[in-house]
């Protein structure tokens, strides 16, 4: 079907990109949220907890955050392969919708440009109808 071999074509750089960037920020967000989790500071020295009064985040709301974080990562990965794949049209484009927030990952200066490639390759008529 030359619907699909299109489709196909047009999404899998896009897709690969993805999936390599969100994959890699989803390593050092686990790697991070591992480390404060343990208490851990980069240099593994224990993290020292600022005074509620400065305004910082607390451990727990932090946690939380890069817990957030490393979970749209795999979000991210998830739909990229079901883009490539051309399954799952919905949760393709939450991928690529992801991918261009801003700071939702380490990687996402990177990953901004390859979300819009690939939400200008799923609006694509003959793209979406390859889907199933």
């Amino acid at each position: 079907d030359w619907h699909r071999q299109y489709a196909y074509q047009r999404l899998k750089a896009p897709a690969n990109w993805l999936i390599v960037l969100s994959t890699i920020a989803f390593g050092m967000g686990l790697m991070s949220l591992v480390l404060v989790a343990l208490g851990m500071a980069a240099q593994g020295q224990p993290a020292q907890q600022p005074p509620p009064d400065l305004g910082h985040p607390d451990r727990t709301a932090l946690l939380i955050g890069m817990g957030l974080g490393v979970l749209l990562d795999l979000v991210v990965v998830w739909g990229s392969l079901k883009m490539k794949q051309l399954k799952n049209y919905s949760l393709a484009m939450t991928a690529a919708l992801l991918a261009i927030v801003p700071c939702t990952s380490p990687c996402c200066v990177l990953t901004i440009p390859f979300g819009l490639w690939a939400l200008v390759v799923l609006t694509d008529p003959a793209v979406k109808s390859a889907f199933h």
